[in-house]
């Protein structure tokens, strides 16, 4: 989710969920390293995520049965520079 909170603590209604897709072979494990691209570049930015990992191939899934095609939750880290 690339929203986590409010900087107050408050929000006035509900958002929709702000959600990417992280394809398999741009993902690294447990202590490996991140290769960056060869560009000038003056920050690199990690964020904490929350990753869903899906266990199931489903295409038009309703929010009942969404859970269902869940293999499970992790902790994940969105590097960009």
């Amino acid at each position: 989710m690339a929203l986590n909170y409010m900087e107050d603590g408050t929000q006035e209604e509900p958002l929709q969920i702000n959600a990417f897709h992280k394809s398999p072979g741009c993902i690294i494990g447990h202590g490996d390293t991140m290769v960056l691209q060869d560009i000038p570049a003056t920050i690199f930015e990690g964020e904490g995520e929350i990753a869903v990992v899906i266990g199931k191939r489903a295409s038009h899934v309703s929010a009942a049965d969404a859970t269902v095609h869940v293999f499970g939750y992790t902790k994940f880290t969105d590097g960009s520079a």
